[in-house]
């Protein structure tokens, strides 16, 4: 059924007739706080690199890290004491890089630096390559970088002997950002730190005044940053100045208070309010705890705020000794002043400066990486607990999946086809398939368990992540949704008609599955999801990775459970009662090409009559080809010469066609060149050596030539012509035969 098969019709000419959770057990932990948690070195499983940035983005399923010698490294979910680190650099060996942080919008990191040896200094990563941003201008060593999650436009701090700049990046050009006069900043200053504040959406950047010693904050309207201004941002009246420099900024973007805190020489801590900004911030919020207040000579390099909305943020640098130093801000009420910091060197040894920090994000375990040097070569610690010292009730019981399944037809008879390819249905009803979900809940299935969602989504392309679209699209993608106690539902695709996907009976169905991994008592549960894929469900074919029928013990690692591309992913969330606690799970399947073209889609016999010398046009005139495809395809036809059975012919050139993509415009058909398939023309897509496309928004099982879909235009229907040559009169018979091709 993956090969469309050739039709063929008769035409006739005759002359002068002629698509975590809350639950009843509940554990004790007791939390460490900083003072009494040691630091984990995990520099043994980390590149010989020395790193001055990294950031771990909301969404994304690695971290970034970049550093010395144009070095760029992902990192991924440790193992105790490790980190599983990946190379996807360098770009120059004389390059060195500063700042990094996640594009939410286009899903991909953003760094900066010094590009001395690539002359670019702002690059990003997309999950697969590296590529460039561009270049500010000769001479910019950038430390910081943030990205405006409205706009996506990127700001970009840093100095020019000794003179600082800023710049903004549109999505095709950087631009200088000046204050009102023309200046910004102001010569002698080093603009250290960049975050952006999505409340007011405003960017706020941190540096400090070599000539005066003293603090600067500037602040960036983002509305004040349209595309191709060459000269703007800053006001007078937005910037303020504090005791000591500052290295480092983080907004909390959890707060509903709104705020962020600066950090850098002589223990500075600063906050940096939503309310500073309608009072100039001439006089931000100083934080001098006592704890901070003994220590006037450590040095903060960089803080980063937990997602959790818990108010934490950990601020490192070193002391004065130089060894390492970390800090925990506690926002308890989210009132101006209040915090508590907290130090510690254990886990570390003397000589240990910790440049740049980034939380995981959330999910338990909490835990953050940082890096810096001890006694000059590079170290990388894992910090493994923020909570707040004492005691703290934590419910750990939430809902599992052991692993999900694809089967060709029933699981008890048919084949797995996890990691390869599946056949559409043909029309017949018959080929079906099913999507088992093994899971457990220790405390109860059936009183803990609420809903398992399952979601089907050609990747086209992309590997490693999983962005379910919605909306009613009904060939390349698909959610079941499995409620425990209630109907099971298809939110998608949804609309009348044929579904390219359908949910077939029964549906959803719950089994319990006494045969279990667990020892503890728990029964655990399979849910079947019963569906067809029809004719044009989108063609993904690979290749994978693993050995067909193989269900991958990596299946909660999205990046390696989807690590192949041109397939289906497979994304399947139960969640418990209580709706707060969850577990994920994906992998991956294919579905072969599929197109059919058979004698029953073509129009009609043709037929006409004239009288020699005279062109004539074909009746019925607006026939369709009706035809599936769920891949780029041809539609293309070809003709034999017409003969009278007496020996008298008229040839194929003769014969011409209008439709599809053969329309010029002017109502012209176009004529052959010869008989033969060697002189086919093609309807749609083109033979040198284009290919139609597939309409991916279409949710019925078949095409015509009049609603097809090639590149956006729409196409229309046949009309034929007979031009008749000098010939006897009589009835001349030929045959018109339709081809469909794929790739």
């Amino acid at each position: 059924m993956r090969r469309g098969p050739i039709g063929a019709a008769f035409i006739v000419a005759v002359l002068c007739a002629s698509m975590l959770i809350v639950i009843p057990h509940t554990s004790q932990v007791e939390a460490y706080d900083v003072g009494s948690q040691p630091l984990v070195d995990v520099s043994a499983a980390a590149p010989n690199v020395a790193f001055h940035g990294m950031d771990w983005g909301t969404g994304a399923s690695y971290g970034l890290a970049v550093g010395d010698g144009g070095e760029v490294y992902t990192f991924i979910d440790p193992v105790e004491n490790g980190l599983d680190w990946t190379s996807v650099g360098p770009t120059n060996a004389a390059d060195v890089w500063f700042g990094v942080t996640y594009d939410t919008l286009n899903s991909r990191y953003v760094f900066c630096g010094d590009g001395s040896g690539s002359v670019n200094n702002v690059y990003y990563y997309d999950g697969t390559s590296i590529n460039v941003v561009g270049n500010t201008g000769a001479g910019d060593v950038l430390y910081d970088v943030a990205v405006g999650t409205s706009t996506g436009y990127y700001v970009v701090v840093g100095e020019n002997g000794g003179n600082g700049v800023v710049y903004y990046y549109d999505g095709s050009s950087f631009y200088a950002v000046t204050d009102g006069g023309g200046t910004l900043p102001a010569s002698q200053t080093v603009l250290n730190g960049v975050d952006y504040d999505p409340i007011s959406h405003m960017f706020v950047i941190v540096g400090e005044n070599t000539a005066t010693g003293s603090g600067v904050i500037y602040v960036v309207n983002e509305s004040a940053l349209p595309g191709g201004a060459a000269s703007m941002g800053l006001e007078p009246g937005d910037t303020a100045t504090v005791d000591e420099p500052l290295y480092g900024f983080d907004w909390n973007t959890n707060s509903s208070e709104g705020y962020g805190l600066a950090v850098g020489y002589h223990s500075a801590v600063y906050k940096v309010n939503k309310t500073g900004y309608a009072t100039n911030l001439s006089t931000p919020k100083g934080m001098p705890w006592p704890l901070l207040d003994n220590n006037p000579q450590w040095t903060l390099f960089d803080v980063d705020f937990a997602e959790e909305g818990d108010g934490i943020a950990l601020i490192v640098g070193n002391d004065s000794s130089g060894n390492s130093l970390v800090l925990r801000y506690e926002d308890y009420n989210s009132a101006m002043g209040d915090g508590v910091y907290q130090a510690t060197t254990n886990g570390t040894s003397a000589s240990t400066y910790i440049e740049c920090v980034a939380f995981k994000p959330y999910n338990s375990p909490r835990y953050a990486i940082m890096a810096g040097y001890t006694g000059g070569l590079p170290v990388v610690i894992k910090y493994s607990t923020v909570e707040a010292a004492g005691n703290i009730n934590v419910n750990t019981i939430y809902p599992h999946i052991v692993n999900i399944e694809i089967w060709e037809g029933d699981p008890a008879t048919g084949t797995n086809r996890l990691n390869d390819n599946v056949d559409v249905d043909p029309g017949t009803g018959t080929v079906y398939y099913t999507v088992r979900v093994y899971a457990y809940h220790q405390n109860g299935w059936d009183a803990s368990v609420s809903t398992i969602d399952l979601y089907l989504l050609w990747d086209n392309g992309v590997t490693g992540s999983f962005t379910y679209p919605g909306g009613a699209n009904a060939n390349d993608h698909a959610h079941f949704l499995f409620t425990n106690g209630a109907p099971d539902t298809f939110t998608a695709p949804d609309g009348p008609g044929a579904y390219e996907i359908e949910l077939l009976p029964p549906s959803c169905s719950d089994n319990a599955w006494a045969t279990g991994p667990h020892t503890d008592g728990t029964i655990d549960h399979y849910v079947d999801f019963v569906f067809r894929l029809n004719k044009q469900v989108w063609a993904a074919t690979g290749p994978f990775t693993e050995a067909a029928g193989t269900a991958a013990s990596d299946q909660g690692d999205i990046s390696k459970a989807l690590n192949d591309t041109n397939t289906w992913d497979i994304q399947v969330t139960i969640t418990d009662t209580a709706s707060v606690g969850s577990d994920t799970k994906w992998d991956e399947f294919g579905v072969y090409k599929f197109t059919e073209l058979t004698n029953a889609g073509l129009p009609a016999d043709q037929s006409g009559s004239g009288a020699p010398s005279s062109t004539i046009t074909l009746q019925p005139v607006g026939e369709d080809v009706t035809y599936s495809a769920n891949c780029p395809y041809r539609l293309k036809v070809w003709v034999t010469d017409l003969t009278d059975g007496a020996g008298n012919t008229i040839t194929a050139d003769n014969l011409g066609v209008m439709g599809g993509d053969l329309d010029d415009g002017f109502g012209n058909p176009q004529h052959f060149g010869g008989a033969g398939e060697a002189n086919a023309l093609y309807l749609l897509g083109s033979g040198a050596p284009g290919w139609a496309t597939v309409n991916p928004n279409a949710n019925d099982n078949t095409t015509t030539t009049s609603n097809a879909n090639n590149g956006g235009a729409t196409v229309g229907s046949l009309t034929w012509e007979c031009t008749i040559p000098a010939v006897a009169e009589s009835y001349y018979y030929g045959e018109m035969h339709y081809v469909i091709e794929r790739p």
